[in-house]
Order: structure tokens, then sequence, then C-alpha cells
């Protein structure tokens, strides 16, 4: 049986198709045939389609008859033209159709319509806006006044008609063109002008709207084109709902001319008017309420009843409803001049007058999950007593609808829920407020007991029409969208204020067990008490382990500091004299074998030095004690010194240096210079270093420029050497670790150049990443961000204040070590200085009280010196009674080289710091800039 009627299924939808099919391609053949062309007359004062310049069209008439095109297979052409010549062309053929025209039974005889409106026109009166004294339809002034037409235009009739109607006989003119009007009203020949409202621009003001008409389209009679546009018109209409909603909403725009259309009695009344009482609810989430926190009513009426105050001028003042009842009670016996939310007239059983919708509200019932089904013939909804709107537009809804009322909503709830009422009955607002409560959450709203609640303004019956009327003008002006937006923040999106008992019930699992938690932790209170002192005895033993292990770690820190400064100072004093007496000796004449002797001797010690300072930098890391100093730097002048050093490296070596780069042009930036270098230098004489003899090594350099006025540098060294196996990738940061290979192992160095690098591009908030393929080379990427600045605004004075050292300044040198003061007078009086020597700091102390005042130019001094070091011998100096005692230029040649015994020396009022092994040129600069100052 199944098999049967599925092949007489298939068998029915196979003969469809094939009946379908025809009727298919001949509604798709039009869509292959070439768009018929439309020449459609564009006139100045049409509002309906602006046409700019340049051709192109805009506003709503714009989107129409675009859409309207697909449907009707049609391309358009436009020509601009005046209205009497649109008229004129249609006729002669010249142009096929006219939008935005009215229908008379005059113009049916020679053209024909579209059979649907399109839109809707209104005739309106336009003086400019400096005219003050006229009001809306203030007849007794409209009379006096030259109005001025367009020629051919209907509008001209239709205003004298009017004028007839109000008493009164028009004065009125014609011009050619909408721009003509424009330019009489500026000369004077005419007070106004009337027309389409297409003419309304900021600087005029609308004093009448004498005529509405709807607007068609327009054609020559017998037109093919007409029917063609009659047919797409009716298809897209059925089609597209979206288009005619458009419709709709240009046409109620089309009213609202950016202020309102008062009368001369309005605009006085607003401008006389007391402030007026507004009476409301305290305590009807979200519609109105009073918000204890700030002193001030919140809600979506209130929203309104403001932004309606902005638009009107009116003032208002808001007053509490009295308990239990509606702020409508308050107007019979004065307490208010105005209440809201009210429903419409016809609801009270009062006499009442009540304003346009302000807005509109849902009103819907709240039911229980497992409650009797709800049919219209017998029911019972809980209702607030104040909520009169509820209570007199549901039932005309739900016949068999009945009240329990109650005092708040939290009543209402409660009797919901204790099987007295079927449902809870308020606005879709109020319900979904109160159903945001945990203790609500078996509570659901029942969209299918809804209606739709006009909100409005309620007065006494024997309120003023000016008051009536101007709160009816002033929610015209309030758009849709904007009532729309209000009702959404103040409504859907309000936070439900949880109350205690809420917050119980919502953690009321948990609540249950933290009181199994205690009473747990009770019953062991007892054991807890036993154990206590031993527990604490044990946390005391541990902390005092504690203790003495933090104690001996800052002892063995202290020591290790002590015997890395002392080891430091004790290399580099040997080191000093070995490259000291290496410089100095290369001024004597000497064979070019003892020339390039020495020069083996200056790379040996420098190699040595650098060892010793790595090894101090990964110490400093290591204790945290590194840091960075930043300053305004021009980077790609920091770049090639960096560059001019490894290229003489790799020329040694035989290796090709290939630098490429891509903009690099950041300027100042500040950084840490000699950091950054050191950064560079490490990678690139490693990839120097294990290049092989002739081959090449490549630096990419590409900056960019980042957010917040910060740049980036990345930084790819690639090299096509030895390389890394992939197992030691990962141990490359490692300090002192190096490939056991038999290759690598001839290069020699310490192994912690690397992790000193990766320490210092962190600290500076960089990367650095390794790729490394074993005998194919090693690439490595460094990206480095720095801030942009102004270049530093003593560099330039700086660099002035480093001219030549004036030949025969006298120098006080104490330094303890012979060889070391051999190498630093060389190399002061290699800058035509006069040097005295002292051996330790009392004697420089009592050498320089000697001396007359200016007699030294500066003192260098070393720290560690027998009988007194030279930090007790700066300060002695600084402290003395003398001119210069203060003002001197001290500086410290020593080899503590630490940041710590940098610190020191300055706390101690010395002005710079020269580490030992001295670099002559550094020396020179130090001391020019000094003498310069």
């Amino acid at each position: 049986m199944k098999k049967t009627l599925r092949r007489a299924a298939e068998a029915m939808l196979a003969a469809a198709v094939i009946l379908l099919l025809p009727l298919i391609c001949c509604a798709a053949a039009p869509k292959t045939e070439a768009p018929l062309t439309v020449r459609i007359g564009v006139f100045e004062s049409n509002g309906f389609i602006a046409l700019s310049d340049s051709g192109e069209m805009t506003g709503y008439g714009a989107r129409f008859m675009e859409r309207l095109a697909k449907y009707a297979n049609v391309r358009y052409e436009y020509v601009r033209l005046s209205w009497g010549e649109c008229m004129e062309g249609l006729l002669s053929g010249r142009i096929d159709i006219v939008t935005d025209a009215r229908r008379s039974a005059e113009r049916e005889k020679l053209y024909d319509f579209s059979v649907q409106n399109i839109g809707q026109i209104q005739a309106a009166v336009f003086v400019p806006q400096e005219m003050k004294d006229i009001y809306f339809d203030d007849y007794g002034v409209m009379k006096k006044l030259r109005v001025g037409f367009e020629y051919d235009s209907q509008n001209r009739l239709l205003y004298e008609q009017y004028a007839a109607k109000h008493g009164f006989k028009a004065d009125t003119r014609e011009y050619p063109s909408a721009s003509d009007l424009r330019a009489a009203l500026k000369r004077g020949e005419i007070d106004a002008f009337g027309g389409d409202t297409h003419l309304y621009t900021g600087d005029l003001k609308v004093i009448s709207i004498y005529n509405t008409d709807p607007n068609y389209i327009m054609a020559k009679k017998g037109s093919e084109v007409m029917k063609r546009l009659d047919f797409a018109i009716e298809e897209m209409f059925s089609r597209d709902p979206e288009m005619i909603a458009e419709q709709y909403g240009y046409l109620a725009n089309r009213q609202l001319y950016g202020n309102m259309l008062l009368t001369r009695r309005e605009a006085e009344y607003i401008r006389k008017a007391p402030r007026l009482r507004v009476a409301v609810f305290t305590n009807r989430k979200p519609l109105s309420w009073y918000d204890e926190k700030t002193g001030r009513f919140n809600g979506v009426a209130i929203k309104m009843m403001d932004r309606l105050s902005e638009v009107t001028g009116l003032r208002l003042e808001y007053v509490p409803a009295r308990a239990g009842e509606s702020p409508r009670a308050m107007l019979e016996d004065g307490g208010a001049d105005l209440s809201v939310p009210a429903v419409g007239e016809k609801y009270y059983d009062v006499p009442i007058r009540v304003t346009d919708p302000l807005y509109t509200v849902t009103a819907a019932m709240a039911v229980t999950d497992r409650g009797r089904r709800i049919d219209d013939k017998d029911f019972t909804a809980a209702v607030t007593k104040a909520n009169y709107g509820i209570r007199k537009v549901m039932p005309s809804y739900f016949k068999g609808m009945k009240f329990k009322l109650c005092d708040t909503s939290e009543e209402c709830i409660g009797a919901l829920k204790a099987g007295k009422a079927d449902a809870y009955a308020a606005t879709m607002y109020e319900l979904e407020y109160w159903l945001k409560s945990p203790r609500n959450e078996g509570l659901h709203v029942s969209y299918s007991l809804s209606c739709p609640i006009e909100h409005g303004i309620a007065m006494r019956p024997d309120a003023p029409d000016e008051l009536y009327n101007v709160l009816n003008n002033g929610m015209a002006l309030i758009s849709r969208a904007e009532t729309d937006r209000i009702v959404r923040v103040y409504g859907s999106f309000l936070q439900y204020d949880a109350t205690l008992p809420d917050r119980l019930y919502e953690n009321r699992w948990l609540l249950a067990a933290v009181t199994a938690f205690f009473i747990i932790l009770l019953s062991g209170w007892l054991w807890y008490l036993r154990l206590q002192k031993l527990a604490i005895t044990r946390i005391a033993l541990k902390e005092e382990e504690a203790r003495r292990a933090a104690e001996e770690a800052r002892h063995a820190n202290a020591a290790k500091s002590e015997f890395l400064s002392r080891m430091s100072h004790d290399m580099r004093t040997p080191m000093n004299a070995i490259l000291g007496l290496v410089e100095l000796a290369k001024e004597m004449e000497m064979s070019a074998a003892a020339r390039e002797t020495m020069a083996k001797i200056t790379g040996a010690g420098e190699f040595l030095l650098g060892l010793i300072n790595d090894t101090l930098d990964m110490s400093r890391i290591e204790a945290g004690k590194l840091t960075l100093n930043e300053r305004p730097v021009d980077s790609r002048a920091a770049t090639e010194e960096t560059l001019a050093l490894i290229r003489a490296y790799a020329r040694e070596r035989n290796v090709a240096c290939l630098v490429r780069t891509k903009n690099m042009d950041h300027g100042f930036v500040r950084m840490d210079k000699l950091r950054v270098q050191q950064i560079l230098m490490n990678i690139m004489s490693n990839a120097v270093k294990f290049s092989h003899e002739g081959g090449t090594v490549e630096l990419d350099i590409e900056c960019r420029e980042l957010s917040g006025g910060r740049a980036c540098d990345k930084f790819v060294i690639t090299d096509h050497g030895v390389g890394m196996s992939r197992e030691f990738l990962p141990q490359i940061f490692e300090p002192f670790e190096q490939e056991k290979d038999l290759t690598t192992m001839d290069f020699g160095g310490s192994g912690v150049g690397m992790a000193i690098t990766k320490r210092l591009v962190e600290l500076m908030g960089g990367t650095i990443e390794v790729r490394s393929v074993k005998g194919a080379g090693t690439t490595v990427t460094v990206c480095l961000a720095f801030e942009r600045c102004a270049e530093e605004p003593a560099r330039e004075a700086a660099r002035q204040a480093q001219r030549e050292i004036p030949a025969g300044t006298r120098l006080l040198l104490c330094e303890d070590n012979h060889m070391n003061t051999i190498v630093a007078r060389g190399f002061l009086q290699k800058m035509n200085c006069v040097v005295d020597c002292a051996e330790n700091g009392k004697e420089g102390v009592e050498k320089f009280m000697a001396s007359a005042p200016g007699y030294y130019g500066a003192i260098f001094m070393d720290i560690r010196m027998p009988v007194m070091d030279g930090i007790e011998a700066a300060k002695a100096i600084r402290s003395l009674e003398r001119p210069d005692a203060k003002a001197i230029p001290i500086v410290a040649l020593t080899a503590n080289a630490f940041e710590d015994d940098k610190r020191e020396c300055f706390e101690a009022g010395m002005n710079a710091h020269v580490a030992k092994p001295i670099d002559f040129e550094k020396l020179f600069e130090t001391l020019s800039s000094l003498l310069g100052r």
C-alpha cells in the first residue's frame, strides 16, 4: 500500500513539473529582454527625487523608482526641466513620465496616472524664519501677504480656494520656477511663497498647510510605459512589504518641519503657562517609579514626558500619586494638572480629556508553568488597584476576564502562586521586570493573552484647548524611532533590583551547602582545638626555618655580590694596566711584528674583558638588579654605529655583511642605546663567528608605526654557517650552555651571550625567536618597540660642550696602584694635561686643600684605596669651605663597575664614572664635557 502511494505521489509531482515548466520559462523570458529606456522629467521643486548636478539621485523617490525598475525591466534617463516644460514634454514625447504629480479631472483628459499612488503631496505657505510675528493659520496676517507660486501650478488655485474658505482674498503672483520664487522673496517682491512641501528648507517657516493630495506617476494619454509601470507597482507591493512600510514612513515624516506649527494663541499659552504638575506612579517599574538614590522620578513615562517638555517648552513638575490610587484621581481634586499614563477617554466613567497616544505598550498576562489552561470564558487575573488601564481595556479583548485587586505587584504574584488567581495582568515591560526575580522562575508570560494599550496624557475636561493642542503637536515631533528607543532602554533593558530574599532564594542550594559545611565544621571544632597547639608549633618551626633560609639566601646574595664586585675590581685592575700600557706603547716606534703582537694582546685583553662583563651582566640579571637607562636616541644612528663595529669584525674573518632596511626612519625614540647595541652585537657577532670564511651574514631591518606614538623595529639576522641541532635549540638561552660539538667548540665563547640577549629583550618588552638547521645556518628574529620622542634638549648643548681640552689643564689623580697610575697619567698627558698624583684618598684631600682655588681643573678618584677610600675623599672635598669645593668635577676612575657602585659614587658627590680598563675615547669625552660646562 505504501509503495503504491509513493508511486502515485511521484507521478503527480512529475506531471506538475511538466505542466509548470512552460509557465516558468515564460515568466523568466522577460528577464532576458534588454531593459526599456524610460525618460523621467525632474523639476526643481520636486522633492520626491532629488537630482544633484552630477546626475546622482537620492531620497525616498530614488529608492522607490530604482526598485520599481527591477520589476518593470526598465532603465531611467533623467531630464532636468521646469514644471511647465515637463507638462509639454509629456505631450511632445520629449520625456515619458513625471513623478510626484497631482491627479485632477482636467489633467486626466490629456494624461494617464498610475493606478496606485506612490506618495503624498502636501501644499504649504512658507515665510522666512525671521518673521517671528506670523503664526500657523494666522488668517488676519495671511490676508495681507503677497504669495508667489510657480507657473501652471495647481497650488495657486488650491490656495485661493483655501483663502476664500477662511474669509479672506488671497494676493497671489506667479514665477517661472522655485529658484525665481526664492529670489523674489529675497528681493521683497513677495512676502511668502506657496508650493509642495518639498520646497521646505531650514531657513523657512510653515505658516499654513492648505492642501494634502496623493501623488502619482503621470504619463501621456495611452502610454504603454504607464501600463508596464502599473503592473510592476502592483507586483512590487505584493512581494516587497518593506517598500510599503518605507512608503508610509515617508508619508508620515513629510509632516515634520523641525519645529511645532503653533497658532498665535498656542504660542502665547506656552510663554505664560505656569509649571504644570504631572501626577505619576511611584512604584510601577518600568513605566514610572521614584528612585530613592537620586531623589528623582524615572521610567518610560517620565522620559517621554521629559522629551515632550524639551519639544514644547512646557515646564513640568512630577508629583507622586497617592498610595493605592491612579494618578488620574489627583486631577479631580486639583492635586495635579496632568496625569500619565492614561488610556482613551471612552474607558473612563467620569468626564476627562486624553491626548493622542504618547506611546503604546502591550498588556499581557503571566501564568504559572503548571497552572490550568486559560480560555476566554472564565478566569481571574490579579491586577493592582492603581492599574486602571488594564482593568478597563483588557476585558474588551477577553470577555470572560475577572479581576482580583491587589495593592502591589508582589501581592499579585503571590495570589497567582497561591492559586487565588489564574494570571497576573500588567504591561509586558512590568511582567518582564518582575519575572527577572529568581523567586518567580516558575512563571512565564502567555503571549496569546496580550493586547495593545495606548498611553496618553490625561487632563481635566475644562483644561485649555491650547494645552491639549500643544501636547498633541509636540508628540508629532517625537519620532517613532526615538519613542521605541526610550521604551526599549527604560522598559526591556531595565535591570531588576534584586532584594535580599531574592538573593537568598537564588542561592538556596549554596546556602544549604554552606549550612551543612558549618555543621560539619562545628562538629570538628573540638578535634581542631586538640590539634591546634601542635599545628601552631609546627607552623612556627616552619616559619623559623623559612626565615633562616631567607636570611641565609640574603647573606649568600650579599656575599655573591661582594665576591663579584671584588672579582670585577681585582680583574679589571690588571686588565687596565695591560690594555692601558699596550695603548700607550702603540705611540712608540716599533717593528711591524711588535705592533702585530700588541694588537693581539689588545684583542685577547678585550675578549677577556668581554667575558668579565658577560659574567657580571648575568649576575645582575639573576639578582634582578639590571635596569634600563632609557633616553632619547636617534635609532638610525644607533643602528649604524653597531653595524660599523660588526662590519669591521666581519672583515677580519673574511665574512660579508648584507644589510637591507625598510621604512627605517623613526627619528628619535626612547631606548637604552648601549643595551640595544649589546643585543645586536651579541647576535651579529655570533652570526659572523659561526659563518664559514667567505660566507655572508644578512641583516633585515623593518620599521613600522604602532598606535599610541610607538614604533616597532624588527631585526632579522641570518647566517649560512654551521647552524645548530634541533635538540640544542631549547637550551640556547640557558647560561653557559654550548653545543658539545667539535666544530662549535673551536669557536670559543662563554656561552652566556644569548642568555643575556634574551633577558635584555624581555626586559625591554620585546620578543626573540631562533630558527636553525644543522649545517645550513641560523636565523634570529628580534622585535623591539620604542616610544617616539623629541630630540633630547640637552643633546646639542652637550655636543657644544665637548670641545678640545685646554692645554696645560692641571688634574689631580688619586690612585694607589702604581701601574694604573702610569696608565691613567699617560692617557691624561696625551690630552696635554698636567697631572699631580696621590697614593690614597687622604693624600688627595690634603693636596686639594693645599692648592689655591681653581688650581685643579678636575679630580680623578679611584674608589678602593688604603687610608681613605675614594667615596670618603669625595665627601670630604665637597664639605670643604672654599669656592671650588662644590664645583670642581670629580670623576670616579675605578674598577668597580656595578650599578650600585655607580650610584654610590654619584651620591658621594662625584660627577661622572669611568670604568677600568680605561677607554681613552670615553675618558676624553667625559673630561671635555665636564670642563666645557
